[in-house]
């Protein structure tokens, strides 16, 4: 194993899996990646006036600084090459690019 795919809800569960992710990155060793999907589904007309378009970014922003605060957290060792991954797609859509691109 040399790349692990961590997906994230940032729940008290997906960190004791990140955690132990990144302990097994450790011994083996290998990279992680961090990711969090979120389906963002809208019509037109309900953004007529873009306050859905600002809701969104607001909402890919917020997830960012929590990726990115993770990310800090997790790569503290400095032994542990970490990478993080948003996405809009379903869950499982964003499992299978991410692992085809990423080759993990």
């Amino acid at each position: 194993m040399k790349k692990i795919l961590v997906p994230t809800d940032f729940s008290k569960c997906a960190s004791n899996a990140t955690n132990f992710a990144a302990q097994s990155a450790v011994i083996l060793p290998a990279e992680l990646t961090l990711l969090h999907s979120i389906e963002m589904t809208g019509n037109s007309y309900s953004d007529y006036l873009g306050v859905n378009k600002e809701f969104k970014q607001s909402m890919l922003n917020d997830i960012k600084e929590k990726l990115s605060i993770l990310k800090e957290t997790v790569g503290k060792s400095g032994t542990v090459p970490v990478d993080t991954l948003v996405s809009t797609d379903t869950l499982q859509e964003a499992i299978t690019k991410a692992s085809e691109e990423k080759k993990i």
